[in-house]
């Protein structure tokens, strides 16, 4: 008598996962909002979600760091570029990630959201569903930066694309105000042009990788992890967001003039074949100054010179398309 075939065992299924959506609402002129809610109807059934809404600067740092000190494996960053940094530093604490295997999903919807630029994202609820099911992710490096506040204390954060001092930190600022009349690309821009008549290159002291005191003026130092900043200027093409390295682009002392000359070079990638530009792979960047020098964070004004910049490799899980 031919014995009973064994039933197959039903395969497991993984529990539904338990993840964190945090909006700005002001990101986009405050269309994330509405951008977020087409994800969430996709999502729903589908992921076991909270969400919460940013109330000030630094908030998404600390709603995130509570959602993976809670149990939220999965955190998705709704808004731009300065949505997803302050996200990114929330998976740390004292310089430790939370939960090693914590992702995070970006939804980008923002002024600036030059950081999916470099790092191929999926775009709608559906595609992001499907690659948070099959955890399509990437160890990723983040940038550490330690410098002095606006009010001269010392403090550490996170970058994720890029960070500079000099011409990014003072166009910024300038930004700042024009971002209120003009979106985002436009207001970088003209910003920029600006700035020509305003900005003085000032006298910088760096060391690459702690080799010798280097001195000169610069026009910037940017420290880049990440291709693409200030609303689509490509200043690194050739940067690897896991490779372990930063790209440094030292801008020296370049003219009003010669500013103007090769803004076409921001954009088009060919900035490092400038004679004054000077392109290389380094771990760490210390930049001290005695004049006030402000610094870009991803966007971001956290302070001023003294800056050190530091790699911290596959610090970070980010879901890919």
């Amino acid at each position: 008598m031919p014995s009973a075939k064994t039933a197959p065992k039903p395969k497991a299924i993984e529990p539904m996962r338990k993840a964190m959506a945090i909006i700005n609402p002001a990101a986009a002129a405050g269309r994330a909002n509405g951008h977020w809610q087409q994800f969430k109807a996709v999502f729903d059934g589908e992921i076991d979600f909270n969400e919460c809404f940013t109330i000030e600067p630094g908030h998404a740092a600390e709603l995130t760091r509570n959602a993976l000190q809670n149990g939220h494996s999965l955190v998705l960053a709704v808004g731009g570029d300065g949505t997803v940094n302050e996200v990114a530093n929330g998976f740390l604490a004292d310089g430790l990630p939370i939960n090693p295997s914590a992702e995070l999903a970006i939804v980008p919807r923002g002024t600036g959201t030059d950081f999916v630029r470099t790092l191929a994202v999926p775009q709608t609820p559906e595609e992001l569903l499907e690659a948070i099911r099959k955890r399509n992710t990437r160890a990723l490096d983040l940038g550490a930066i330690t410098c002095h506040s606006h009010d001269d204390r010392e403090i550490t954060r996170y970058f994720i694309n890029v960070a500079d001092c000099g011409y990014g930190g003072a166009l910024l600022q300038r930004y700042g105000s024009l971002n209120r009349i003009l979106p985002g690309p436009p207001a970088y821009f003209l910003g920029l042009l600006i700035n020509l008549f305003t900005y003085k290159n000032p006298l910088l002291h760096f060391r690459i990788d702690g080799g010798e005191t280097q001195t000169g003026r610069c026009n910037a130092l940017i420290a880049a992890n990440a291709q693409y900043f200030g609303g689509g200027m490509w200043i690194a093409p050739t940067a690897e967001v896991d490779d372990g390295y930063f790209e440094i682009i030292q801008i020296g002392d370049v003219s009003k003039f010669e500013v103007l000359a090769n803004v076409r070079r921001i954009y088009n990638g060919t900035l490092c074949e400038h004679p004054k530009v000077r392109c290389v792979r380094a771990k760490k960047l210390e930049v001290w100054s005695d004049e006030t020098v402000l610094l870009d964070v991803d966007g971001e004004l956290p302070g001023k010179l003294p800056a050190t910049f530091e790699i911290v490799p596959g610090a970070i899980r980010v879901v890919t398309a």
